[in-house]
């Protein structure tokens, strides 16, 4: 299976509150849905939503890489 999502979005938080928020299960499940995840590589992840008429219950997977992101930060120096 080659499909892949790919989505780029700029939020207005700590680098480190957004990784947390999408790589701990805990954090996952608080603001979407219950999820049996950890960011490691072959993890075999299930996310369980509530059964519902879209008939969307669970999805499943494997965690390919996961690598920290570490912010950049850029000084311009011209004053």
């Amino acid at each position: 299976m080659n499909d892949v999502i790919k989505k780029e979005t700029m939020l207005n938080h700590n680098i480190d509150v957004v990784w947390s928020a999408i790589t701990k299960a805990e954090e996952i499940s608080s603001w979407f849905i219950p999820a049996d995840f950890k960011a490691e590589p072959r993890y075999q992840y299930t996310f369980t939503s509530p059964s519902n008429k879209k008939g969307c219950a669970t999805i499943s997977g494997a965690s390919k890489k996961s690598k920290p992101v570490r912010a950049r930060l850029h000084i311009d120096s011209r004053r």
